[in-house]
Formats: C-alpha cells, structure tokens, sequence
C-alpha cells in the first residue's frame, strides 16, 4: 500500500505523524510525505520521500518558546491561515502530486485542511492524526 503522509506547518506538525510513518514502513508499505517546500530536505533526512506543496509565503521558521493559552488567537490563526490561504496553496499542489504518486491512502495532520479537501475530491480514503 502506498501511505501519503501530509503536513501542513513546520516540525510539530510532522512529528507526530513520524512514529506511524515509521511503523506503516516497517510493515512493508511505501510511504512518501508532503509539506511545505523549507520542510522537504528535513524529512528527506529522515530517510522518506518528500514532496513540496504550498509556499514558504511569510514563514520565518524557528522554534519558539510555547505560547500561553489564547483560544480566540488561535483560532483565528488556524481559519485564516491554515483553513484559508495555506489550504487552497496545498490543495493546488497536491493534486499533481496525487496523480504522479498515486497513493492507496493520506494520512493528514489536523490542520492540513487543503490535504483533506484533496482526498475527498479524489474519493481516497484518508485519516487525520
């Protein structure tokens, strides 16, 4: 089975999508991810296939000190980001990477929104972790 593995954002958003990564290929499964283009080289790193979908469009990767509760603020991150600009570049580019690939299934992390849109237009059976 061919597992495609999709993330949105940076390292958070990847990482916890590696231990099932890793289990699905010790298990005999192809598996491939697909995140943002400053994120390819890290996972190639890791030893998977990579492509890129989405911009680095305002991404200033670096880690940060976690931030306090602010539900209201991250909400409207998650909306306009995630559910809106972000989500219609990765559904853009996603779509060829679906065609050229061909996987059995997505495996998305819970903010790749334009992931999920993708797999339900293709009718390919998806989870969200």
């Amino acid at each position: 089975m061919r597992i495609l593995f999709t993330f949105a954002g940076g390292s958070g958003h990847l990482e916890p999508l590696l231990p099932i990564a890793r289990a699905a290929r010790s298990a005999g499964h192809e598996i491939a991810f697909v995140g943002r283009p400053w994120m390819v080289p890290k996972v190639e790193a890791l030893g998977f296939v990579a492509f890129a979908a989405g911009s680095d469009l305002g991404l200033t990767p670096k880690r940060l000190p976690l931030a306090s509760i602010d539900v209201e603020r991250d909400m409207r991150a998650a909306g306009l980001g995630f559910g809106g600009r972000i989500a219609r570049e990765r559904a853009a580019d996603l779509l060829p990477v679906c065609g050229a690939w061909q996987p059995d299934l997505l495996v998305c992390e819970e903010l790749d929104v334009g992931a999920m849109v993708i797999a339900e237009r293709l009718a390919l059976p998806h989870a969200t972790v």
